[in-house]
């Protein structure tokens, strides 16, 4: 991967989330995506995952992207469509984590039965189970569409149906696997 060198600028151009002050103190250099992803001294300390995740899916090659995003989106239909009590749905799940069906189509179709399952279910305390499917049946429609930050997003969106934890757990694990994948790379470019 040619080095892409992010500074305030490109920031400013790119994801203007924070203003010029900040934006000074985060890059008194130029900085690669995975320092990005990876510093943690002075400034970079306040910085959550879901920021820096921002600039991975705004500078990182989609190839790379699209393999984070496939992830996030595996952990939810796991978490949340595995399990959930609509045969159709749960069908899906398994022919999606499998790797025999990853199409665009019968993850829309999987929406459409979850949302289903939601609209004729009478207890309000499972609606909470019915909306996380709904959002991971759509992370998986993204990633199958090829738009790797819709597809993260809607799965830190049916993480965040268990609780505000499980959203920050979410964008931490796709952070890990973002370093990962730049890391795995590098290396493979390198040799």
């Amino acid at each position: 991967m040619s080095r892409l060198w992010i500074d305030a600028r490109w920031c400013r151009a790119h994801y203007a989330c924070y203003g010029d002050l900040r934006l000074a103190r985060l890059f008194d250099r130029p900085l690669g995506v995975p320092e990005v992803l990876t510093r943690r001294d002075g400034p970079w300390k306040r910085v959550p995952a879901r920021d820096r995740m921002g600039v991975f899916f705004r500078a990182a090659p989609v190839p790379l992207q699209m393999i984070v995003a496939n992830r996030a989106a595996d952990r939810q239909v796991r978490a949340h469509c595995l399990h959930c009590g609509a045969p159709t749905v749960e069908a899906w799940a398994c022919r999606w984590l499998s790797g025999e069906d990853r199409s665009v189509a019968t993850a829309w179709l999987a929406t459409e039965a979850v949302q289903g399952g939601w609209r004729a279910c009478s207890d309000p305390a499972r609606n909470w189970l019915w909306s996380a499917a709904t959002e991971a049946t759509w992370a998986a429609w993204w990633t199958g569409a090829r738009v790797a930050a819709r597809a993260a997003g809607f799965a830190a969106a049916a993480a965040s149906k268990e609780s505000g934890q499980a959203r920050r757990a979410e964008h931490l694990a796709q952070l890990a696997d973002a370093i990962e994948v730049l890391a795995a790379n590098e290396t493979r470019e390198q040799s």
